[in-house]
């Protein structure tokens, strides 16, 4: 691991232990990965691998050193330029290099947004904001901040290669945005921040809308 990104080497330590055979917070099991592609930019690679099952395309990055090559952070220049467009409620931001992959995702949350609004039946708009960080660790959870829901980019979670999203991946989608929009509707209502039984009456509804 490169010790030149000490945020990303303290995560690594964390993340893989010599105990860890099944996935649990950060400890997250070593898997055998195959590379499927490689690209250069002075001393960093974008290496693209194939790993777990079912097989996931996901990238790594290595920084090159005196002792070669070391397994680093990933660097967001490699993702290109920022694109942000509008899906009705919907913001939705991103990198150039995440858009082959995000459309049925964006697909999938704007229609859960869409359902969510007609159920909550108010009057205004209620938008949310969703952003594909390439600036978390891999294996990072969605989260919501404010009225933004941040997603990891499809490259750090995993690409599936058939094409077809886990359907435990869109719940957990569905999950999040449910959540997020009705956050955002009590805060259009007047709730500055939720107290914890309105927190816990949001996640059951989210919840029961996923199921």
């Amino acid at each position: 691991q490169d010790e030149a990104s000490p945020d990303w080497y303290a995560y690594q330590e964390e993340r893989f232990q010599t105990s860890c055979l099944q996935p649990q917070g950060r400890c997250i099991p070593i898997l055998p990965a195959e590379i499927y592609n490689v690209e250069l930019i002075g001393d960093i690679a974008w290496v693209e691998v194939i790993e777990g099952q079912p097989p996931l395309l996901r990238a790594r990055f290595y920084r090159q050193t005196k002792l070669g090559w070391k397994h680093t952070a990933p660097r967001a220049v490699w993702w290109g330029e920022p694109v942000e467009w509008q899906v009705r409620s919907v913001l939705i931001r991103a990198r150039e290099r995440d858009m082959p992959y995000i459309e049925p995702l964006v697909t999938h949350i704007s229609s859960v947004a869409d359902d969510v609004g007609v159920a909550l039946g108010h009057s205004m708009t209620i938008a949310l904001e969703v952003d594909f960080s390439v600036q978390v660790p891999p294996e990072t959870p969605p989260s919501l901040s404010g009225g933004t829901l941040i997603l990891p980019s499809p490259w750090l979670t995993g690409i599936p290669l058939d094409g077809t999203w886990e359907q435990a991946y869109l719940d957990e989608l569905a999950y999040w945005t449910a959540y997020g929009i009705v956050t955002q509707y009590l805060r259009f209502s007047g709730a500055v921040s939720l107290n914890r039984l309105q927190s816990a009456i949001v996640d059951e509804y989210a919840f029961y809308y996923v199921r």
